[in-house]
């Protein structure tokens, strides 16, 4: 009985540290790298009186060499409660506290590096440098590597929502219709907040798609797919038809209207948009 106990006892602690080895996946120290060029792209006057005392050490805890997850989240959380409040758009102040929650609560980089394209999403374009609208994709695209780096157990709490919102952001604004830059922030919070409210889904993802220029859209669907795609989508009844459905019109998309790192990490995208439409994906 003595032996077993041993073994089990052993058993356990090599289940807990693999355990941690999974939620410590990715690079934390490439993740403050953004955050810090995040904080970079506020204006001073929309950060408080506080931060100019704070903010060199806030940046040398991000860029340390042994930083970890949770502690990038902690300095995340930090940096967001130290931006005015007139900062942000308005459908961040209703998200805000359920950001912070899951922000403290990350677990792994992709998680945490989702967390902060959203904080960036919620910034409003006055609040920011001129210049960050030039070195914005770039960013984004750094962001969404990490972000595909999302391991296989995470992979399968992936909502079509969070999808169709990844799908979105690969999308440079300049393949959007000039609407769309105004009315995208209230869009991705109507995608998160529907859940799996089909109705709503179809109505957004067909929304999003009637967005992008026909320029940025092979002639094919243009000329064969997109009506007959259109109304499978207006007749589609549960999330995995419409994961079929966020897969095909992904591929309507040039590679000239999407950022350049999306190449990288779009057989990542397709393996769990697959995994959500089920057998039909496999098709796709």
């Amino acid at each position: 009985m003595f032996k077993k106990g041993i073994i089990f006892t052993l058993l356990a602690v090599l289940f807990s540290c693999q355990s941690a080895h999974r939620r410590e996946t990715g690079n934390p120290q490439e993740l403050g790298k953004y955050i810090i060029q995040l904080e970079n792209s506020l204006l001073p006057q929309f950060l408080s009186e506080r931060w100019s005392e704070r903010r060199l050490d806030w940046i040398d805890d991000a860029r340390s060499s042994g930083v970890s997850v949770g502690r990038l989240a902690k300095l995340v959380v930090e940096f967001e409660t130290e931006i005015s409040p007139s900062a942000f758009r308005s459908q961040w102040l209703p998200r805000r506290n359920a950001w912070r929650a899951q922000t403290k609560s990350a677990s792994s980089v992709s998680q945490l590096a989702r967390l902060v394209v959203e904080l960036e999403n919620s910034v409003a374009f006055n609040a920011q440098f001129a210049s960050w609208r030039g070195s914005r994709e770039e960013w984004l695209a750094g962001v969404r590597t990490l972000i595909g780096d999302t391991p296989e157990e995470e992979a399968s709490t992936d909502s079509f929502g969070q999808l169709l919102i990844e799908l979105e952001s690969s999308i440079y604004y300049h393949a959007q219709t000039p609407q769309w830059r105004s009315r995208r922030p209230s869009w991705i919070a109507e995608v998160r907040g529907s859940g799996n409210d089909i109705v709503r889904l179809k109505f957004l993802l067909l929304e999003f798609e009637q967005e992008i220029l026909v320029s940025a859209q092979s002639p094919q669907w243009l000329n064969t797919l997109r009506t007959v795609w259109a109304q499978r989508v207006r007749n589609a009844s549960t999330i995995a038809e419409l994961a079929v459905l966020l897969l095909e019109v992904e591929t309507s998309i040039l590679y000239s209207a999407q950022v350049p790192n999306w190449r990288s990490i779009r057989n990542s995208w397709i393996s769990r948009v697959r995994a959500l439409a089920g057998p039909a994906g496999d098709m796709h």
